[in-house]
């Protein structure tokens, strides 16, 4: 007899035949063995789909297995306006809870036979106003500074599982390989 999934309350534009991932607010370990976590027919039964196979396709490159995080807030903003100064506190206070949350456990899935991703964490913070950039920065202008900061200790060295975000001034627009933050990418 098949297993009937019941809806508790209806999505909007959501078929049954759809899933939803929804990430908990909270931090609950999980009682389920997520490495098994829909790989049963008895599962793929319960929400009545085939399981598909991977997209992803490991490549055999490296994986940051205990992500260290230091962010950098690199213009006159970050120290002079009161609010971004706050917002700079909210992002680190984000990193430290986020890098040990159940979140950082859902990319077990992720893991290889040589490579298992765990909890990280926020190794430092640095405000940087020196040479900070006006309305546009180009990508290897920010690469060059981050290996100057390196080299004069002003910020950690890298390793396998550093990870750096920089965070520049409302209004400053990188630009690489022909695009530009916040119209072709978003991120950096």
């Amino acid at each position: 007899m098949a297993k009937q999934l019941t809806m508790v309350a209806p999505v909007k534009g959501v078929t049954n035949n759809e899933c939803i991932r929804i990430a908990p607010m909270h931090y609950p370990k999980a009682k389920v063995d997520l490495k098994s976590l829909g790989k049963s027919t008895e599962d793929a039964e319960l929400l009545q789909i085939t399981l598909p196979p991977p997209l992803l396709v490991y490549q055999h490159g490296p994986l940051i297995q205990e992500v260290k995080v230091y962010t950098i807030f690199w213009g006159k903003h970050w120290k002079s306006n009161h609010a971004f100064a706050k917002l700079a506190k909210e992002i680190n206070k984000f990193f430290k809870d986020i890098l040990v949350s159940s979140l950082i456990d859902q990319l077990a899935e992720y893991n290889t036979p040589t490579f298992t991703i765990n909890h990280g964490s926020l190794i430092g913070s640095k405000t940087i106003t020196a040479n900070a950039p006006g309305s546009v920065i180009t990508d290897a202008a920010i690469q060059s500074q981050l290996k100057a900061w390196i080299a004069s200790h002003t910020v950690p060295a890298w390793d396998k599982d550093t990870l750096y975000f920089l965070y520049l001034d409302n209004g400053t627009s990188v630009h690489m390989g022909g695009s530009a933050s916040c119209t072709a990418f978003c991120g950096f």
